[in-house]
C-alpha cells in the first residue's frame, strides 16, 4: 500500500511554479538562489556593522 502525504507548502510551491511557468525543480531553484542572495545580503550586512562597532572601541 502506498500512503502520501499532503504538504501544503509543497501544493504553494507547485502552484507558483505552474504560474510561472516553470518545472516545480526549476522553481525551487530559483527560490532557492533567491533566499541564499537575502542571506548573504544579511551576513555581508552583520559584518559591516560588526566591523563598525570594531572601530568604535
Amino acid at each position: 500500500m502506498i500512503t502520501l502525504n499532503f504538504d501544503p507548502e509543497l501544493e504553494k510551491n507547485q502552484q507558483e511554479a505552474n504560474l510561472q511557468g516553470l518545472s516545480i525543480e526549476a522553481y525551487l531553484k530559483d527560490l532557492i538562489e533567491e533566499r541564499l542572495t537575502q542571506t548573504n545580503t544579511l551576513i555581508n550586512y552583520n559584518k559591516t556593522i560588526l566591523s563598525i562597532n570594531q572601530v568604535q572601541k
